[in-house]
C-alpha cells in the first residue's frame, strides 16, 4: 500500500490497484476505531457514494470494516458530497450519524476513487490520515470478513427540503438558467 493515497484532506487512489478489498476494509475498520476513540458512545457511520461504477463495491468493502469495528453503517446511497456533509448535522429517518464517509473520485479520471471523511462534525485530515495509514500498515494479520449490512437512510429528501426552504425567495426567479452537473450526481437533488 502506497502512503501517497493518504493525502492532506482525503484518500485517493486507483480502484483495485491502490484501493483494493483488503486496504478498503482496513480503512473502514480503522476509521470506525478512530471514531469510537473520539466519540466512545458512537453508533453510526454514514456512507454515501458518487456515480463511479465501482463506488458501490467500495461501499461494500468499507461497510465490512465498519461493521467489524462494531459500528452500524447508515447507507445514503448515491448522493452529492454536500448531502453527505449535511447528514452529519441532522437526524435522518430517526438516526443521527456520528461521522460520514463520502466515496468519490471527484474530478479525477474514472479509474480513481477515494474517501472524504467527517468524524463528529469535523473533517478527518492531515496527521489523522497519516496515523490511519500507519495503523493499516501495522495490521498485516487482521482479516475482515464480508459483512455488507447497512441501514438505508434517505438523506436526499431532507437535504432537498432544506435547500428549497433556504432558497424559497428565488421561487419566482425569472431569468432562465441551465445547470451542467458534469460527471457529478448533483442532478439527484436538483
Amino acid at each position: 500500500m502506497s502512503s501517497s493515497i493518504f493525502r492532506e484532506y482525503d484518500i485517493r487512489g486507483i480502484f483495485q490497484k491502490e484501493l483494493n478489498e483488503d486496504i478498503v476494509k482496513k480503512i473502514g475498520f480503522y476509521l470506525a476505531k478512530a471514531l469510537l476513540k473520539r466519540v466512545p458512545n458512537a453508533s453510526f457511520l454514514a456512507v454515501g457514494y458518487d456515480a463511479r461504477l465501482h463506488s458501490p463495491t467500495l461501499k461494500g468493502w468499507l461497510s465490512s470494516g465498519i461493521n467489524k469495528a462494531g459500528l452500524k453503517v447508515l447507507d445514503m446511497g448515491l448522493v452529492p458530497t454536500p448531502a453527505n456533509y449535511f447528514a452529519n448535522f441532522n437526524e435522518i429517518d430517526g438516526y443521527k450519524c456520528d461521522g460520514s464517509i463520502m466515496i468519490t473520485g471527484s474530478h479525477n479520471p474514472p479509474e480513481y476513487n477515494g474517501f472524504k471523511i467527517t468524524i463528529n462534525n469535523e473533517p478527518f485530515f492531515g496527521d489523522e490520515l497519516i496515523e490511519l495509514y500507519e495503523r493499516i500498515i501495522k495490521s498485516k494479520d487482521i482479516k475482515i470478513p464480508n459483512n455488507h449490512d447497512f441501514i438505508k437512510i434517505d438523506a436526499k429528501t431532507l437535504y432537498i427540503d432544506y435547500m428549497v426552504n433556504q432558497f424559497s425567495h428565488l421561487k419566482d426567479f425569472k431569468i432562465p438558467f441551465a445547470i451542467d452537473c458534469g460527471n457529478g450526481v448533483a442532478n439527484t437533488v436538483l
